[in-house]
């Protein structure tokens, strides 16, 4: 910026010697050690006079591209003359124009850290820039060396429009960035959690904690807390990210599936937290044996029923003993019901007698076990059913045996019967043979009998005091009668009356005898028909044609 000078006794020196835009500068025309009073300095820019005064120095502040140009100076007294060095000024750029950098750039939500960064190209190496940044023309710190600024936690009233300003301790230059506009936003719930500790399931009279929480979302947040998806229980507005509602003295009343539900005022969408189950564990006590009826002695053949009940408890498991043998799952003697409360014996046997009691099971956290055992019950066999059930186990065997005798004695009762046997019987005892015809119809011309008291003797039939009135000799529990069979007194294919008469002057193989239950005679004209004979009168008997 230096000239050739004319004279070396005036020289022109300009200040700053780097000049920005924007800069005051200072040019000072210097003379020897001589008095200048009296002398007058003239300014030139571009050999153009600009101004005329006393001083020595002329001032150009604020400058502009329009005071670049060569400029110089001459001394002036009378006719004599002194000019100065011509000096070259130009202005320079402190630096190129800043641009100012956002971080998040595309959207910005309560809560996000928010980043400045403004950016130029320094032009003047010993120059120092200083970085301002300014929100809505208002400046948001003192000017540094740092060239960014940060929001550690955005909140909606961070939005606005945003600048960058750059500047020099030695000059009053100024380069500002282009505005950027910030938009905060509030940031959406995210879907809940609810968790439940210390776990989900809880000894009753224990306290459980619900926690409902979200990943994101801008406060503040309202939480619902909701049991068996329908029924609220709890809510609150909180500008954190998770509340905590608190189950004291679980009961078991308490059991259920847990909800929350979140909203914020970024959006009008309700999320809906995975529901989660609080189980409840009631430990056993209490047990009770009990049986049907309340009976303790029972019957061969009886069913019997045990039933083990509990005052309290969840999920018990049920273990059944007798005489403290515990009994296994699978039997031909007795079954369970489903949730094995009831044991069930179809057909009490004498091994089934003995003393049962029953012991209730759940378990908790931690492999935690509760129990209770019942009362002993003495199940015993009832002695007089006992006799009557040997005796009855007797029965079927009278009954063959009773059969087997009547088959017997029927057999031994035909051959007695076959025409040979009869016709020698017969003339033996009157000398007159009966033709076999009338031995083949001698059952079927039979119609009652005469029951009662009743054996054969040469005189007839004679009572005998051995036997009811009725005829019925009882036995136990075995009844049966002594039936003496006659002819009929109809004029079947026996022959007429004559031979009636004659059939009963005969001895005792006229009658046959067996053993029945029979029916007494009902029809009066034929019990007064028959009334003259001794003993009991029977109709069941069938009369054959």
């Amino acid at each position: 910026m230096a000239g050739n000078a004319s004279d070396k006794s005036l020289t022109l020196e300009i200040t700053p010697q780097h000049p920005l835009f924007g800069d005051s500068i200072v040019l000072k025309c210097r003379t020897r050690s001589w008095a200048l009073r009296g002398y007058t300095f003239q300014w030139y820019q571009n050999n153009t006079f600009i101004s005329e005064h006393y001083e020595s120095q002329m001032i150009i502040g604020g400058t502009k591209y329009s005071v670049e140009g060569t400029y110089r100076c001459e001394l002036r007294k009378n006719y004599m003359k002194w000019v100065s060095n011509d000096i070259e000024l130009t202005l320079k750029e402190l630096c190129s124009t800043p641009v100012l950098k956002v971080d998040p750039d595309v959207e910005v939500f309560v809560g996000q850290r928010l980043n400045f960064i403004c950016s130029t190209e320094r032009l003047q190496a010993h120059y120092v820039l200083l970085y301002t940044f300014l929100k809505n023309k208002q400046t948001l710190n003192t000017p540094k060396e740092q060239d960014y600024y940060a929001i550690e936690s955005a909140v909606l009233a961070d939005s606005g429009s945003y600048r960058c300003e750059v500047t020099s301790s030695k000059s009053v230059q100024k380069k500002f960035s282009d505005a950027v506009t910030v938009l905060v936003k509030l940031i959406p719930v995210s879907k809940p959690n609810l968790e439940i500790r210390p776990r989900s399931e809880i000894i009753e009279g224990a306290t459980a904690s619900l926690i409902c929480s979200v990943p994101s979302g801008s406060p503040p947040i309202n939480y619902v807390f909701y049991n068996n998806l329908n029924k609220e229980i709890y809510w609150e507005n909180s500008n954190y990210s998770s509340i905590t509602h608190t189950i004291g003295n679980v009961r078991e009343n308490d059991e259920g599936n847990y909800s929350c539900r979140v909203s914020n005022l970024a959006s009008e969408m309700v999320l809906n937290s995975e529901s989660n189950t609080l189980t409840v564990i009631v430990p056993v006590a209490g047990a009770s044996l009990t049986s049907n009826a309340n009976k303790t002695e029972f019957s061969i053949g009886d069913r019997l029923l045990l039933q083990c009940q509990l005052k309290e408890g969840t999920s018990p498991e049920f273990l059944w003993y007798l005489n403290n043998q515990q009994l296994g799952s699978i039997s031909d003697y007795y079954n369970f019901s489903t949730d094995r409360s009831q044991l069930n014996i179809l057909s009490f046997q004498l091994h089934h007698k003995g003393q049962y009691h029953c012991v209730a099971i759940n378990r908790g956290p931690d492999e935690v076990t509760f129990n209770t055992s019942s009362n002993y019950v003495d199940i015993k066999v009832l002695v007089q059913s006992h006799t009557t059930a040997i005796a009855t186990s007797f029965i079927p065997l009278l009954l063959i045996a009773a059969l087997f005798a009547y088959l017997c004695f029927k057999q031994w009762n035909t051959k007695q019967d076959t025409p040979s046997g009869i016709s020698q019987q017969q003339g033996d005892d009157s000398g007159n043979r009966i033709p076999n015809t009338s031995d083949r119809t001698l059952a079927r011309d039979f119609e009652y009998a005469v029951v009662g008291a009743c054996r054969n003797t040469d005189s007839g039939c004679m009572q005998d005091t051995n036997y009811a009135e009725d005829g019925v000799k009882t036995d136990g529990e075995l009844v049966y009668s002594v039936v003496t069979i006659t002819k009929s007194r109809g004029t079947g294919n026996s022959g007429g009356r004559s031979t009636e008469k004659q059939d009963n002057k005969k001895g005792e193989n006229d009658y046959s005898i067996t053993y029945a239950t029979l029916n007494h005679i009902k029809d009066e004209d034929r019990f007064e028909r028959y009334q003259k004979e001794e003993g009991c009168f029977y109709e069941n008997l069938p009369r054959h044609s």
